[in-house]
């Protein structure tokens, strides 16, 4: 089971993150408390479940754009997950290569 913590409190994610990150197998860091908190909401995590937390691997899901993809790719997500930004493109093909460029560029070769 996944949680996305789909939120832009960080104290908020973490009271969360405390009483589920037992009870599920992927703790999602939502885009909004990325984009709220940055990448210290990511250490935060890890400093509050050293074990738990870094051995769940991370990912990025909703609200993605591609002004938003730097820093995103900055956080060094194993997952990303995008829908509306290729979706709701005119130009789907068009869109999900300009995202999966950026991600490749990013780390070096093909992503998962």
């Amino acid at each position: 089971m996944q949680v996305a913590l789909d939120i832009a409190d960080g104290k908020e994610a973490i009271k969360i993150a405390r009483e589920v990150y037992k009870l599920v197998d992927i703790i999602e860091r939502g885009t909004p408390l990325l984009k709220s908190e940055g990448a210290r909401i990511i250490k935060r995590l890890k400093e509050e479940f050293p074990t738990e937390i870094t051995a769940i691997p991370l990912a990025i899901a909703g609200g993605i754009k591609f002004e938003d993809i730097d820093l995103l790719l900055n956080i060094k997500p194993r997952i990303i997950i995008v829908g509306a930004f290729i979706t709701r493109s005119r130009y789907p093909g068009e869109a999900a290569r300009r995202i999966k460029t950026k991600i490749e560029k990013t780390y070096k070769g093909r992503v998962l």
